[in-house]
């Protein structure tokens, strides 16, 4: 970080201590003669924080290694406090996941498996039994339902990977949604879903359909979205730890899970790194 008054390179030290007893790290220009100093959490998500730096660091770390329901009570932080910065997390998360590098997949030669699932507003997955297998067959205004559309890309070590809460599975929602997540040309792995061929035709891509009434593979071509309904598996499996989520923050929880799955369960120095850039930028 440069001084904002005289250009030099600045250092990070501790500031006073506070009331409470904690100090915090400032950005301190060492130039003989400049007083300039910044906290390290000015336009942070943390600004204005009462935690401690170790507290910080563990709700950090508790987000990146996915134990959000339980590393608050290890640093003596409330559910209420540790709940609101990880919807904070979440937002930078989101944010960083919209940016083109992180939010298009696919392209010529590519093949992506692209599938829709639902959730239900405020329950979890394995509560509802009264389901049937195949939710898709289901109509976008069942009560309670959340539907999210999502996407992987086939063979690729780092899974390239998109999912996002849509209001609906119209042809025209869909266009929408898979123009800002999917490149023309890829080549598209769907399920029967009706629109998913308007999708294809208005991307320009060539597209193949996996009827799951027919089993997870198809028989004659051997094609199949495994990969994507391993990734639904794993998002409701983490619904199911935190006890579901409601309509209003279902996005937010979407995007974690994607962060998580894409760039922090195979590599979580690298993603942590990500991460910190985001959220002190």
């Amino acid at each position: 970080v440069d001084c904002e008054r005289c250009s030099s390179k600045c250092k990070i030290s501790w500031g006073k201590r506070s009331a409470e007893g904690n100090t915090k790290p400032v950005y301190r220009c060492h130039k003989r003669g400049c007083t300039w100093r910044k906290s390290v959490f000015k336009g942070s998500i943390f600004e204005g924080t009462k935690l401690s730096l170790p507290q910080i660091w563990h709700l950090i770390a508790g987000y990146v290694r996915n134990r959000n329901n339980s590393f608050g009570e290890v640093m003596n932080i409330s559910e209420h406090t540790a709940s609101g910065f990880r919807q904070k997390i979440n937002r930078k998360v989101q944010e960083l996941l919209a940016e083109p590098e992180h939010a298009i997949i696919g392209g010529k030669g590519k093949v992506v498996q692209a599938d829709e699932t639902m959730v239900i507003s405020g329950q979890r997955s394995s509560h509802l039994k009264a389901l049937p297998d195949c939710p898709s067959n289901l109509p976008d205004n069942f009560p309670g339902a959340i539907w999210v559309v999502g996407a992987v890309v086939q063979g690729e070590g780092n899974q390239p990977i998109w999912a996002e809460v849509v209001p609906n599975r119209k042809a025209e929602t869909m266009i929408e949604v898979f123009r800002r997540h999917v490149k023309p040309e890829t080549f598209l792995l769907t399920d029967g879903h009706l629109s998913y061929p308007l999708v294809a035709k208005a991307l320009n891509c060539e597209h193949h359909a996996v009827i799951h009434n027919d089993g997870v593979i198809c028989q004659e071509t051997g094609t199949n979205t495994q990969k994507i309904e391993s990734f639904w598996a794993f998002l409701k499996h983490l619904l199911d730890k935190q006890w579901g989520t409601d309509r209003a923050h279902a996005d937010l929880f979407v995007s974690e899970v994607v962060f998580y799955k894409r760039y922090l369960k195979d590599t979580p120095v690298e993603g942590l790194k990500m991460l910190l850039k985001k959220l002190f930028e």
